[in-house]
């Protein structure tokens, strides 16, 4: 980990406009903020020296001085944007529920609870932490924990937590519509830093599918520094989708912290586009027996992006399934990292767990580092995993250029459908045409096809 001096430095210019002991919120909320600049002030940042963060450098951070984002003003060309981007997603017809939040503020104007059961709470988290706060202590920071150095943005987002969205479930009841979240950055002057949170609990044999975007309305500088806590009951069923696609120069450190209960069943859907850098860090922890997880992604990078993916599935309890489909498309002088863990602990007998990273290559200067990883302590289980790093066939692309496909139309043809098994394997509609058409806006952007022609 770097120096403490360094992080020192780096929490010092992140509070230059709004320190994080002036944030409001009961007292509880006081102290885990607290706790948090504490354990980050004592660890620092994580460096290559780390496993984790080998091949992925936090230096362009460091040369960064960041500040907190001020509320957005009340613009019409703001509110124009705003509806563009809902409006992008949900067909008209919809009567969608969306949390909307700019530069971390929550956006009540531009926010719209739809059909939702009674008793679900749906709401920002800086009202809810006094509003429900019994329901909230025993599971914020519960989740996504920072008890050692390995989460060192996780104990910086707790410690600059300010707002974010709250999703509760009680027992039994079905919400039959997705629960949208919105985090949109505008086009900052000056390099901003915004610490997004998300809490979703579900009871007991409840269901609900929640889906972030992470979106830019600019090309501005700023870190993105998100979290969210999912606490899925005995027999719930939680579907969760994010897409990221944030400005270009931005940097987006996320964390997706999971605990599934006996009979839970949880389905998760990345699709990562922009930042010069994305790392998305994924933890789920099987803790009883009968639980499901499965984790797809697909991610995206060009130019000089770099993107990682770090997922750890905790088999704590037996009789649990996990399954892991990610794939990637680089282009240019792209590089990504995919680390796919999967820990069975003595005691998970009858796991049954299987990991696989696909990547593919469309620029002889992109550059994937891959490793699916299984550390296997139980003796009845059934794991697998594999990766693999490759161009476009080169057959498949003589034949379509043969019958008259231009070379463009050709090779994004190829890349949809080499990514299609991922972008099916979401079962909302909506947002699987939405992810189809930024895959192809992104192909009709790729880099000149060069020697792989």
């Amino acid at each position: 980990m770097a120096g403490a001096d360094t992080a020192r430095r780096f929490v010092t210019a992140l509070t230059t406009l709004q320190g994080a002991q002036t944030l409001p919120g009961p007292s509880w909320l006081q102290q885990a903020r607290a706790d948090g600049i504490a354990r980050f002030g004592a660890g620092g940042l994580p460096t290559p020296r780390r496993e984790a963060w080998k091949y992925t450098s936090l230096a362009p951070l460091l040369g960064t001085t960041f500040s907190a984002p001020q509320a957005p003003s009340a613009d019409r060309p703001l509110a124009r944007d705003l509806r563009g981007l809902v409006q992008a997603y949900h067909p008209a017809t919809d009567d969608p529920t969306v949390l909307t939040f700019v530069n971390g503020h929550h956006q009540a104007d531009h926010s719209h609870i739809g059909r939702l059961p009674d008793k679900v709470v749906v709401g920002a988290l800086r009202s809810a932490a006094v509003t429900h706060a019994a329901a909230l202590r025993p599971h914020l920071g519960a989740i996504a924990t920072f008890g050692d150095d390995s989460h060192a943005f996780v104990a910086l987002n707790t410690g600059f937590l300010d707002d974010g969205a709250v999703v509760l479930v009680p027992d039994g009841v079905v919400v039959p519509y997705p629960i949208n979240v919105l985090h949109v950055t505008t086009r900052p002057t000056t390099p901003t830093a915004i610490h997004p949170r998300t809490l979703v609990v579900l009871g007991r044999g409840s269901q609900a599918r929640v889906v972030e975007r992470f979106a830019s309305l600019g090309q501005g500088a700023y870190l993105c520094n998100a979290v969210t806590e999912a606490d899925v009951g005995p027999g719930a069923v939680l579907q969760h989708t994010k897409l990221q696609n944030d400005s270009e120069r931005a940097y987006h450190l996320s964390t997706l912290a999971i605990r599934q209960r006996r009979d839970s069943s949880v389905t998760c859907h990345l699709t990562s586009i922009g930042a010069a850098l994305a790392r998305n860090e994924t933890t789920v922890m099987l803790n009883e027996p009968g639980a499901s997880v499965r984790l797809d992604g697909l991610y995206l990078a060009r130019g000089t992006q770099h993107v990682d993916n770090q997922l750890s599935v905790e088999h704590v309890a037996g009789s649990c399934t996990s399954d892991q489909l990610y794939k990637g498309v680089l282009d240019g002088k792209a590089s990504a990292v995919f680390n796919g863990r999967v820990h069975v602990r003595k005691d998970a007998q009858r796991t049954d767990a299987h990991q696989a990273n696909r990547n593919l290559l469309l620029s002889t200067q992109a550059s994937i580092n891959t490793k699916p990883q299984l550390e296997i302590f139980a003796n009845d289980v059934k794991c697998s995993h594999g990766a693999t790093i490759g161009q476009l066939d080169i057959d498949a692309l003589f034949y379509l250029r043969a019958r008259g496909v231009p070379l463009e139309e050709a090779r994004a043809i190829l890349t949809l459908a080499f990514a299609s098994d991922v972008l099916e394997r979401e079962t909302d509609g909506h947002y699987r045409t939405f992810a189809e058409l930024l895959l192809t806006t992104w192909l009709a952007q790729a880099t000149a096809p060069g020697v792989l022609a």
